[in-house]
């Protein structure tokens, strides 16, 4: 709950299957724009756009994007001596002050599999209900 979590409402899904976690959390800040959440929820997990490597789909284009309201990017990046890969998205929440943050973490042979699992889940958010 966000009393216990820096004023953040956390929820975070593990896969049994592969080696991922997807967290989700709320909460108030970055004016509710998603386009000023994104450096720093990308920074909180220790991810570099300016030295971290973009991750590319089947077609070699960057898995990265923005649209109204939502913003997205995902990075190789190593973490405490890890390779790690990472897709972090920042949502607006409509009539509020806050985003929302979805963050996929995985190895980086496991993150086609993990973030091919994670559209879903993406999808199935609706944030102007």
């Amino acid at each position: 709950v966000a009393a216990d979590n820096n004023g953040r409402d956390s929820v975070t899904l593990k896969s049994w299957a592969m080696p991922a976690s997807v967290v989700i959390e709320l909460y108030a800040g970055s004016n509710g724009k998603a386009s000023v959440c994104i450096d720093l929820a990308l920074r909180e997990w220790g991810i570099s756009p300016a030295t971290d490597d973009p991750i590319v789909d089947a077609d070699g284009n960057p898995i990265a994007g923005t649209e109204r309201g939502r913003v997205w990017a995902a990075y190789a990046f190593t973490y405490d001596d890890t390779d790690l890969a990472g897709y972090v998205e920042c949502r607006a929440l409509p009539g509020a002050s806050g985003v929302m943050v979805i963050t996929l973490l995985t190895n980086p042979a496991a993150f086609p599999k993990a973030y091919a699992a994670l559209i879903p889940i993406l999808d199935s958010i609706d944030t102007h209900g």
